[in-house]
């Protein structure tokens, strides 16, 4: 009986220590994110006792959100807890691309792009993705700086990246397991995620060289499809000639009918006759 006491005492003693030790997490997160939004002039929302506090607004001109997200992953029993913080970017381009790591890859497979690269960049890694609905315009857009700014995100530890414009919007994402009650890591991941929405905006001139790269690509394809329609009307023709050349071959072969037999000693008969009849009409020459 006392060994059954005892277990049940331990197990409430690890469920206390660990509801007193999340307890201590959530509010030193809020301490922290208090000081922080009213050190930005931030706006920021408590919550709940036992809930992560949100806190959002304009930090160098970008608006930026923190907030708690869950995620619901494949063979798990409760979904994820993570620290999220968004940044929204002013840059429109011409065409939807995405760059996504980590639990941000599934979520961008399933939208509607239809063109993949892998960039040629040392911190690239494979289970890393970029799409687009043009691969010209993808290629062009991720300089070695924007993709060295986006690695440094996606290298942090346990982190899940997502870069996306889609339906004229911009947006940066980041989410973390950690809660970030740590003055000095939130912010230092508030000024990583302002480099790199400074570097992703577009530069000037940038838009229209993008444009060019969209209708190249476009152009490209218009001409594949001509090429291809020209060359099946064009094998058509051949065939055609083809056709007729035989036929023609077929027509010099065909030759003039052959006189048969009869007719040919007919015109043998014809032929002595036919002098002997010139002769006698022939007058004689008077000596």
């Amino acid at each position: 009986m006392t060994i059954w006491i005892a277990l049940w005492l331990l197990i409430s003693l690890i469920i206390l220590f660990f509801l007193g030790w999340s307890v201590l997490i959530v509010q030193r997160q809020k301490h922290t994110w208090k000081a922080f939004a009213a050190k930005y002039k931030l706006r920021y929302k408590a919550n709940k006792f036992m809930l992560s506090p949100d806190m959002d607004g304009v930090l160098d001109e970008y608006k930026m959100s923190f907030f708690a997200s869950e995620h619901f992953v494949v063979n798990a029993r409760t979904p994820r807890s993570m620290t999220a913080v968004e940044v929204i970017l002013h840059s429109t381009l011409p065409v939807d691309l995405s760059v996504a790591s980590g639990g941000m890859v599934p979520v961008v497979k399933n939208l509607e792009f239809t063109a993949e690269i892998r960039p040629d960049h040392e911190r690239w890694d494979k289970s890393y993705i970029a799409l687009s609905g043009n691969k010209a315009v993808l290629r062009a857009y991720l300089t070695p700086e924007r993709l060295k700014v986006l690695t440094s995100l996606m290298r942090i530890k346990n982190s899940w990246l997502i870069f996306i414009y889609r339906k004229d919007t911009m947006l940066l994402r980041v989410d973390l397991p950690d809660p970030l009650m740590n003055p000095e890591k939130l912010e230092k991941l508030k000024n990583m995620l302002l480099v790199a929405a400074k570097t992703l905006e577009l530069q000037k001139g940038e838009s229209k060289m993008l444009k060019t790269e969209e209708t190249k690509a476009s152009a490209q394809g218009v001409e594949l499809e001509v090429d291809d329609g020209f060359l099946a009307k064009g094998a058509a023709l051949r065939l055609e000639d083809e056709e007729d050349g035989a036929i023609a071959d077929s027509d010099e072969e065909i030759k003039a009918p052959q006189p048969s037999e009869d007719e040919e000693k007919e015109r043998a008969s014809q032929k002595p006759s036919s002098s002997k009849s010139s002769a006698r009409k022939s007058p004689k020459k008077k000596s």
